[in-house]
């Protein structure tokens, strides 16, 4: 099976979990996602399973899993459940299947422009080189100027 095959399901079940709550990640714990996929996909897996397809997508950067620990006085560290963030990389992948997907790409293209200022102008800069407008009017002036004489 493919990895897109595998993602198409978890990032879906992901997704309209996080519509739901209104946010750009999720917690769902694996036996809600297992349950999930099974009601709105009729996809059955055991967590083993899911695991491995979790693993493998994002070994492909199509989601980011952030594991929680809770530190506990008397119990040490005490497991909560994982985060889940779709990247733009699965975002995309979810709008190839047919899923619009676009106020949430438009958001996460923000996102990234906040944490990081330069990003846009730098994209800007490597396309047109400084002074390149200039270069580019002089050499369709002068091919202009040899076609025409």
């Amino acid at each position: 099976m493919q990895v897109i095959q595998k993602a198409h399901p978890l990032l879906l079940t992901l997704v309209k979990i996080q519509r739901k709550y209104n946010k750009d990640y999720s917690w769902p714990s694996q036996l809600k996602l297992m349950e999930l996929m099974d009601l709105r996909q009729g996809i059955k897996k055991s967590r083993a399973t899911l695991n491995r397809w979790l693993r493998v997508i994002q070994d492909d950067k199509y989601l980011i899993r952030r594991r929680r620990v809770k530190r506990h006085p008397v119990y040490g560290l005490m497991f909560k459940s994982t985060l889940y963030k779709i990247t733009i990389k699965g975002l995309r992948l979810l709008s190839r299947f047919g899923v619009d997907m676009s106020k949430e790409i438009a958001k996460y293209e923000k996102w990234l422009e906040e944490i990081n200022p330069g990003r846009k102008k730098a994209s800007r800069d490597k396309q047109i080189p400084p002074g390149g407008v200039e270069k580019i009017n002089a050499i369709a002036g002068a091919l202009v100027a040899k076609f025409i004489t």
